[in-house]
């Protein structure tokens, strides 16, 4: 049987380990936040469908030194969370990925799951012979591989663009590896498109009153959607290699969160005034099921910055996950910021005497 570890009690990690535990293979879970990696049994992995769930009721699991399983493992899959901003965000990563590799040994391999930007392999591959004394694709493999945000699932980055069939056996038949710098480059592609969309939808929608942004053959765009994978787009921003139109195409994305934020703070301000609503009176709620696991704190970031903007202007603002529970005693400014928020909360209008602000390009009410 295989050994593996998955460095990140995050939700793409245990995800991924509750696969490789499916395929038979040992699995060592490591918490980036504690000293010790614990074993990840197939009846714990049945029983407990997500991170979110394992963490809440901390079940009894067999504990192992990092040294040990990392040393033992064939296979590293680097998935932390991560949770700083800007420049301080790859301060995080490297020092993280330090530690995780600090025990490997020839003959093993190390997947890298998180997203880097344009040249951020390169750093990882310093960091790894300097930490081991080991140069990445001669006793130890390196592999590129993001998980989550609507990344380019089949791609894996190497560094000789070597077919590893023995991953395309543990994780997904239809991989395919090509060098590192084309895999960053797709990478790359796969955000931009996505933002593409997000910011044509936010400008065109900027001014004005819209009843609805949704055409028949449409979706919906809430905030939740719109903010997805930002946190990849910051790191392409802050690459070394990064200039020219691509810092511009960047730049305009996330400053397009940014004056989305504004637009939904002002329309709140807008609906309290149009209601004739005394802020004494009422309360405002930001409904948005944010998790709280994910590798991207990007969700976490922004919803942080709606709530400090909200706040700047009323002290009565709360942020639930679901309103299942919420029981309000005033008159209640919900915003939904997803789909699901926003469908939990119109079924619970009537009883909850509340005015619903949907978190859409549009921002109706």
């Amino acid at each position: 049987m295989e050994n593996a570890v998955v460095y990140g009690f995050s939700t793409e990690g245990y995800s991924l380990a509750s696969r490789l535990v499916e395929r038979r293979i040992q699995v060592h879970l490591i918490d980036e936040t504690l000293s010790s990696a614990v074993i990840l049994r197939p009846e714990i992995a049945k029983m407990y469908p997500d991170v979110a769930t394992l963490n809440a009721d901390e079940p009894l699991m067999d504990a192992v030194p990092v040294k040990v399983a990392v040393s033992e493992a064939k296979y590293l899959f680097f998935a932390p969370r991560i949770r700083r901003v800007e420049d301080d965000c790859k301060m995080e990563i490297y020092s993280k990925f330090k530690d995780a590799v600090a025990h490997m040994v020839d003959g093993s391999s190390i997947i890298c799951n998180i997203p880097l930007g344009l040249g951020g392999n390169i750093q990882n591959l310093s960091l790894l012979k300097h930490v081991t004394g080991v140069e990445a694709g001669q006793g130890i493999s390196y592999y590129y591989y993001p998980l989550g945000s609507g990344q380019q699932r089949g791609i894996v980055g190497t560094v000789r663009g070597n077919t590893n069939t023995e991953l395309i056996d543990i994780l997904d038949k239809d991989l395919v590896f090509i060098p590192m710098t084309m895999a960053e480059r797709e990478h790359a592609i796969s955000a931009f498109s996505k933002f593409a969309k997000t910011i044509s939808k936010i400008e065109m929608y900027r001014y004005g009153t819209y009843v609805s942004d949704v055409l028949p053959y449409t979706n919906e765009t809430f905030l939740d959607d719109m903010v997805e994978g930002l946190l990849d787009l910051q790191l392409i921003k802050d690459s070394q290699d990064n200039v020219g139109h691509v810092l511009y195409l960047v730049k305009g994305g996330i400053r397009a969160i940014d004056m989305y934020i504004k637009k939904l703070v002002d329309s709140v301000k807008h609906t309290v005034r149009e209601k004739g609503l005394k802020m004494s009176r009422t309360d405002i709620v930001v409904a948005w099921e944010v998790d709280r696991f994910s590798i991207r704190g990007d969700r976490l970031e922004v919803m942080q910055n709606l709530m400090t903007r909200l706040q700047d202007y009323t002290s009565r603002v709360e942020q639930h996950g679901t309103l299942k529970n919420f029981r309000p005693n005033r008159t209640t400014l919900v915003i939904a910021c997803s789909k699901s928020n926003y469908e939990e909360a119109m079924a619970r209008q009537d009883d909850m005497e509340s005015i619903i602000i949907k978190a859409t390009p549009t921002v109706s009410v």
